[in-house]
C-alpha cells in the first residue's frame, strides 16, 4: 500500500483538501471561508474538510504517513501569525488543530504556501527523479515571489515573507513603473497580473478620446456589465478599475490589438531579465513556474524562455549551466501537491518524528 498524506491549501478566500500519495492526488474538497470567520470557526472547517478529503479517497487517518498544510502568511510552527487577506484576524491555529484532531500533530508540517508549493518540484514536478540540488519555484499571478529549496530542504535566509524576488529593482528613475509596495522599478510592476492591467490603463488613459474604440475597454466594459446586470450605465472610471489582466491577453489573441502587444513584449522581456536575474543569484539546476499568469505559456513564457536560452551569456559562466526552466504541469493544484510533499521529503531526510 502506497503512504498517504492528508493536504491542505489555504488561501485569504477559501481552503481546499485533499489525499495524496507519491503518484496521486485524490479528489479534492474545498470550501469558501466566511467574510466573518473566527479561529475556531476555521479550525472546525478545515477538520470537515479533511474528514471528507479522507471519505473520497477511501482512507482513514489511521493510514495516513501525515499531514501537510500550505497557507499565505507569517507562520510559527504551526501557527499562523498574520495571513494577507484571510478572515480571521486573530492568530490561525487551525493547522496544528488538525494535527491535534487526527491524532498526528507531530507528523503535521506547515509552511507559507509558495514555500510549500515549491516542495511538489522535486516529488511530482519537472524534478521528479533528478539529482538536483538547487530548485527554484517562481509564481506569477497578482505578485511575484520566489522560493528556492537546497537539496530538498527550504534555502537558508528565506523566511516566510521574504521570498519577495518580485521587489528587487530592475529600473531607476523618474519613468520606473510604480509598484503597490510604494516603490518604483521593482520586477512586480512589469511581471504580474496586476501590472499587466496597470500598464493597459496607462496605455488608454494616453488617448482617452478614443476610449469606446479600444478593444481592451470594450472587453472590461462588456464583463462588467455582465456581472453587474441591470445595474444602470457604467462610468468611464468604473470601467477603468475594472480592467483585468485578461482582458488585455483576450484583446490581443481577438484582435491583435497594439496596446495588448506592447503589454505582452514589455512583460516578456522583463520575465527574461528576472530569470536571468534569478540564475545569476542563486544558480538552480531547475526553475519550475507557476501561478494563474502561467496559463499563458505560450503568450509570455515560453517566448521569454526562449529569448533567455539564445542568449547564455547573460546569465551563465563556466561554472555555472543554463538551468532546465518549466512552467508547471500541476496547475493550480500545485499548492496541494507541494503540502503533501513537504511531508514525503521530511521522512526521506529522516526529520519526520
Amino acid at each position: 500500500m502506497q503512504e498517504e498524506v492528508l493536504c491542505y491549501d489555504m488561501g485569504g478566500k477559501r481552503i481546499r483538501a485533499a489525499v495524496a500519495t507519491r503518484g496521486k492526488l485524490f479528489p479534492a474538497v474545498r470550501a469558501e471561508l466566511p467574510e466573518k470567520c473566527r479561529n475556531a470557526e476555521l479550525s472546525a472547517l478545515a477538520v470537515e474538510l479533511g474528514r471528507e478529503a479522507l471519505r473520497k479517497a477511501r482512507t482513514s487517518e489511521k493510514d495516513l504517513l501525515g499531514i501537510g498544510y500550505g497557507a499565505a502568511g507569517e507562520w510559527e510552527g504551526l501557527v499562523i501569525r498574520f495571513s494577507p487577506n484571510n478572515p480571521v484576524r486573530e492568530n490561525i491555529t487551525a493547522p496544528r488543530d488538525v494535527g491535534k484532531h487526527f491524532g498526528l500533530l507531530r507528523r503535521t508540517l506547515g509552511a507559507n504556501d509558495l514555500k510549500a508549493a515549491v516542495h511538489a518540484v522535486p516529488v511530482y514536478g519537472h524534478g521528479k527523479g533528478k539529482r538536483l540540488d538547487i530548485v527554484a519555484a517562481i509564481t506569477y499571478s497578482d505578485g511575484n515571489n520566489i522560493a528556492i529549496l537546497n537539496r530538498n530542504q527550504p534555502y537558508p535566509g528565506y523566511g516566510d515573507l521574504s521570498q519577495e524576488v518580485g521587489h528587487a529593482h530592475i529600473e531607476h528613475g523618474p519613468s520606473a513603473r510604480w509598484c503597490g509596495c510604494g516603490a518604483q522599478g521593482c520586477f512586480e510592476a512589469y511581471v504580474s497580473g496586476t501590472a499587466a492591467a496597470n500598464m493597459a490603463v496607462q496605455a488608454l488613459l494616453a488617448n482617452r478620446t478614443k476610449l469606446d474604440e479600444q478593444p481592451i475597454f470594450q472587453i472590461a466594459k462588456r464583463r462588467l456589465a455582465e456581472k453587474n446586470e441591470g445595474t444602470g450605465p457604467l462610468a468611464v472610471e468604473q470601467i477603468l478599475c475594472g480592467v483585468r489582466a485578461e482582458h488585455v491577453y483576450e484583446a490581443l489573441a481577438d484582435s491583435g490589438d497594439p496596446i495588448a502587444q506592447w503589454v505582452c513584449d514589455t512583460q516578456k522581456f522583463y520575465i527574461s531579465q528576472q530569470l536571468a536575474h534569478v540564475c545569476l543569484h542563486h544558480r538552480p539546476q531547475l526553475i519550475e513556474l507557476f501561478g494563474g499568469l502561467t496559463h499563458q505559456r505560450k503568450l509570455l513564457f515560453e517566448p521569454a524562455i526562449a529569448e533567455l536560452s539564445a542568449h547564455p551569456a547573460r546569465y551563465s559562466s563556466e561554472n555555472f549551466q543554463p538551468p532546465e526552466i518549466r512552467v508547471t504541469d500541476l496547475g493550480d493544484d500545485i499548492g496541494l501537491y507541494g503540502a503533501a510533499s513537504m511531508v514525503f521529503l521530511a521522512k526521506e531526510a529522516g526529520i519526520l518524528k
